[in-house]
């Protein structure tokens, strides 16, 4: 058992007659409030992200809180944070947008030369890129093209 899965809490299988958006609503956690960012004890991606099982698919429950609310995700699009934080799954802090637009917030929330600086840093010190890519939840090409120069040239 990994580090990981131990300081994760579980909750015991969900009965099937139980709608699934009222029972994993009560594992979140509001600490600023309705409208501040809601957290969960339930496991992450590997990405950061907090997920569950719904009818034995894996799901981010921020998509399912968001789809519960909202309906279905636009087609094309994907569900961005506006607070820029992964592990929240307020769907309130939600909303549909391309994968290139959401790279872009990214970029400009972190501020693109510090990314970029950390990457190309990495990179030098040998860290292999599923590592980077997996350290910071960017796309694979993002940071391949910024470890070879083909985005932010003269960051």
């Amino acid at each position: 058992m990994t580090e990981r899965n131990r300081s994760t809490a579980r909750r015991p299988n969900r009965p099937l007659n139980v709608d699934p958006v009222d029972w994993y609503m009560e594992t979140v956690s509001r600490p600023d409030g309705d409208d501040g960012c809601w957290f969960t004890t339930m496991s992450e991606n590997g990405k950061g992200r907090p997920r569950v099982c719904v009818n034995g698919r894996h799901v981010l429950l921020a998509r399912l809180f968001w789809v519960a609310r909202h309906g279905a995700v636009p087609e094309g699009l994907q569900l961005a944070h506006n607070c820029m934080n992964r592990r929240c799954v307020n769907p309130s802090h939600l909303r549909p947008t391309t994968q290139r637009d959401n790279q872009l917030d990214e970029f400009r929330a972190a501020g693109p030369p510090d990314y970029v600086a950390t990457i190309r840093r990495m990179h030098a010190a040998g860290v292999a890129e599923h590592r980077i890519v997996a350290a910071l939840g960017m796309a694979q090409s993002t940071v391949n093209d910024i470890i070879n120069h083909r985005r932010w040239r003269n960051a």
